[in-house]
């Protein structure tokens, strides 16, 4: 049986994760550009406790954001924007999935396809993946951390 309201919604997911593919080959600028020389630090020289940008220390943000880009670096052997911004990509993903499953707990299949729909095409989502950010993150974590303690 043919369901409009699932492959409207499949589709605009679908929309939705290709902006951010598209996305992934911007220039950073501003914050994310720093966030990704932390990144670049951390591959060139393997250690990852001490953050440092242009011989400085760097301690404004938590660390596990940049961690993340560096992974990105040690994965595909080199430094590019979409070495940086993979992991924390997923992450994002991981947010719909996990807004997703919460929503579910208390309300019906319907909101739940809505909720993951709603944060997925959000603005903000797209400008968090387009650019470094820890938010995104955060935001994630804070979530999926959300959703276990619910089903526990």
């Amino acid at each position: 049986m043919y369901d409009k309201n699932k492959t409207v919604i499949l589709l605009l997911i679908l929309a939705a994760v290709l902006v951010q593919i598209m996305g992934m080959t911007l220039p950073f600028t501003g914050d994310a550009g720093k966030y990704a020389a932390i990144s670049k630090n951390i591959y060139q020289s393997g250690d990852f406790w001490n953050l440092t940008i242009h011989g400085s220390t760097y301690d404004q943000k938590p660390p596990f954001h940049m961690w993340l880009s560096a992974a990105g670096f040690f994965l595909f052997g080199g430094t590019g924007n979409f070495s940086a911004r993979l992991f924390p990509l997923l992450f994002s993903l991981l947010l719909i999935f996990s807004t997703y499953r919460l929503t579910k707990l208390y309300y019906s299949e319907l909101a739940a396809r809505l909720a993951a729909l709603f944060i997925g095409t959000s603005q903000i989502y797209f400008f968090y993946n387009t650019e470094l950010h820890t938010d995104v993150v955060l935001t994630t974590c804070t979530t999926a951390a959300l959703w276990q303690l619910a089903t526990y």
